[in-house]
């Protein structure tokens, strides 16, 4: 990829940023692990006997532990991606009028091939849910014809297709990968491997995690025209639940639709709570619902609480909610809720990061954010689902150089946590709500606390969209699993023949 030096950075805004991120993140350090140890090895081991643990802490804000030295020789490095984002992912040419995000996401590019002397190409295609398969297809034709890439960046979805075919590599191998790092997720990295093996990954390697974050957004001049209690200090104090919230909106709504439509903003009415239909997913990991967990052999199973009484009363509270309070528009189509907030005609709504930059910069709402709300008080912590158009990384098996793929997979993750990520946080939030640190607070908590349930990666699972179709179609959960569970069942069957044939 041929580029043009990027310009000098803004030294004096990016240290604030890393500042006051540091500082949120320090008062959120019980969602997010610290950073680990820097382990031993032969050339450093006599220099760290006499340090003490805190000093042998890597600073991870700073750098990180990739060969300084690599140089790949100016070699092409091509990456194969999905260009159907709901966001720009990939800058590869430098323009006059780029926004902020736009420019470190060309830095991005810029830096990294500057860093590990490569030349990027990229090829796009499209690759949202109706492509995956031809996703697939073209990965696999690439293959045949010994033009693998080096690196594919896909839609969530599509990943687990591609690994269930032996198309990818074991990234847990990696001498470049540093899995202490804070940009690569614990929970995607334990909870997704496969025999010890790992195909996949995402994290602050890419923008469109942030943006797809679930939360739940609100009008905070309709907040105080209704004298409704903020939200911010019950999330702090643990008390912000679904029934907590059901007890905010209470008698909210006026003129409610009978038939789920909306009219437009000259209508006369005003809900609570807008919940479309992909916004269930979200109070499936935020009332502590994970489908699919491991067992201590490494057997890949449904957890006790996605086939037992946890999700049954979960689904049971979701129908309640969406089929029997006026205060609440259920959007069964996803065709009103964006429309409804952006018309200010609702409080509250359930929906992603995206929406609220859009929200913000488009329609000039003042917005605030929140978590989804914990199921009861007794639930440990709050819990962020991811929408499905997040970008997810795999090196395929017949890369022509995994040692240089892998490196820049760390180099692009380190960069990201460090460089993207902030400018993203910033241009969401910072800037629109330099007098309101309350929602830059509640974003990190959001973010904080992303849980990487590895069934939301598997299409044949379906266990990314069970609870939006079951609520959809106003089923029990245990019917909806009774109708549904010999298929599921099958999808893990063939995850756990690739756990024992994964050695072959």
């Amino acid at each position: 990829m041929k580029h043009l030096k990027a310009p000098m950075k803004h030294l004096k805004a990016l240290l604030s940023l890393i500042c006051m991120l540091a500082m949120i993140l320090c008062s959120f350090a019980a969602c997010k692990p610290s950073a680990k140890e820097n382990p031993s090895n032969s050339e450093s081991e006599a220099a760290t006997e006499a340090i003490t643990p805190e000093e042998t802490e890597f600073d991870y804000e700073n750098g990180d532990r990739l060969d300084p030295t690599l140089d790949f020789a100016n070699e092409q490095f091509s990456i194969y991606t999905w260009n159907t984002q709901m966001i720009t992912e990939w800058v590869e040419q430098e323009t006059e009028n780029m926004s902020e995000v736009e420019q470190v996401l060309y830095q991005h590019l810029t830096g990294t091939e500057d860093r590990l002397n490569v030349d990027f190409k990229i090829t796009t295609v499209p690759g949202r849910y109706n492509d995956r398969l031809n996703f697939v297809e073209t990965l696999e034709s690439y293959t045949l014809t010994g033009l693998s890439p080096d690196l594919v960046c896909q839609y969530s979805l599509t990943s687990t297709i591609a690994m269930l075919k032996g198309l990818y590599s074991d990234l847990a191998v990696s001498k470049h990968i540093d899995f202490d790092a804070p940009w690569w997720n614990d929970s995607l990295v334990e909870g997704n491997k496969i025999k010890d093996k790992l195909y996949y990954i995402t994290g602050d390697i890419t923008p469109t995690v942030p943006y797809n974050m679930y939360g739940i957004q609100f009008n905070k001049e309709l907040l105080n025209a209704y004298e409704l209690e903020s939200p911010y200090q019950l999330v702090r104090d643990g008390n912000w639940t679904y029934s907590r919230m059901l007890e905010l909106i209470k008698d909210t709504s006026l003129n409610p639709s009978t038939n789920n439509q909306y009219g437009g903003s000259s209508e006369n009415v005003m809900y609570g709570l807008v919940v479309q239909k992909l916004a269930v997913d979200a109070f499936q990991a935020g009332f502590g619902v994970v489908a699919v967990q491991k067992n201590d052999n490494g057997i890949w199973n449904f957890s006790r609480d996605y086939t037992g009484s946890k999700a049954v009363d979960a689904v049971d509270a979701i129908r309640r909610m969406v089929y029997e309070n006026t205060d609440v528009f259920y959007d069964m189509d996803a065709k009103w809720a964006n429309k409804i907030f952006i018309d200010r005609h609702t409080i509250f709504s359930v929906d992603t990061m995206y929406c609220v930059e859009s929200e913000i910069e488009d329609h000039g709402l003042k917005v605030g954010v929140v978590p989804t709300p914990k199921f009861d008080a007794a639930q440990t912590d709050y819990a962020t689902r991811l929408g499905v158009t997040v970008s997810v990384f795999a090196v395929p098996m017949e890369t022509p150089d995994y040692d240089r793929s892998t490196a820049v997979l760390e180099a692009f993750g380190s960069n990201g946590y460090r460089k993207v990520t902030p400018v993203v946080f910033e241009k969401m939030f910072c800037a629109r709500y330099a007098d309101a640190p309350d929602d830059a607070e509640m974003f990190m908590k959001i973010r904080d606390c992303i849980v990487y349930d590895p069934g939301n990666f598997h299409d044949a699972l379906s266990s990314f969209s069970a609870f939006r179709n079951c609520v959809r179609q106003n089923l029990s959960w245990s019917t909806y699993l009774e109708q549904n569970l010999t298929r599921f069942a099958n999808a893990l069957s063939e995850i756990n023949k690739m756990d024992a044939e994964a050695d072959l």
